[in-house]
């Protein structure tokens, strides 16, 4: 498999960062999170979960926070509706192209849920790729 869909699985975990406030992102409560994220790739045999915990320091959650390694990659007709918020996105890495959506939705400030869906053009043979992530707020970082 080359190593740019390998590094999808780690490139789509989530790893917030410091965030502005602005109309494409959601409001959440700072600190440590218990994060459930489950990762599937169509030319593997099954899902893989893991569930681990992050201090996070913002209160806002955007697209570009749910990536670990964003350069190369654009997030475009980002859309707040209420407690959800969608986008799309656009990789483009030496070794080929992902495009896909992404999700969010919010349940109060202390929970999360969403997803993202990629997929490689037609030439690597419907290669997909999606991950979903559960979290919730546990209480001050440590």
């Amino acid at each position: 498999m080359p190593r740019f869909f390998v590094s999808v699985l780690i490139f789509s975990g989530l790893f917030l960062n410091g965030c502005s406030n602005n109309a494409e992102s959601l409001s959440i409560t700072p600190g440590e999170w218990e994060i459930t994220t489950t990762s599937a790739i169509s030319v593997l045999p099954q899902a893989v979960s893991e569930t681990e915990t992050k201090c996070l320091a913002s209160t806002e959650l955007k697209p570009s926070d749910m990536i670990e390694e964003s350069a190369g990659c654009v997030h475009n007709q980002i859309q707040v509706k209420g407690s959800e918020l969608s986008w799309e996105l656009a990789c483009s890495k030496s070794s080929g192209t992902l495009s896909g959506t992404g999700s969010l939705k919010t349940s109060g400030k202390k929970e999360f849920s969403g997803g993202i869906q990629l997929a490689a053009p037609s030439e690597k043979k419907g290669l997909t790729i999606g991950k979903t992530w559960q979290a919730k707020h546990i209480g001050a970082c440590k």
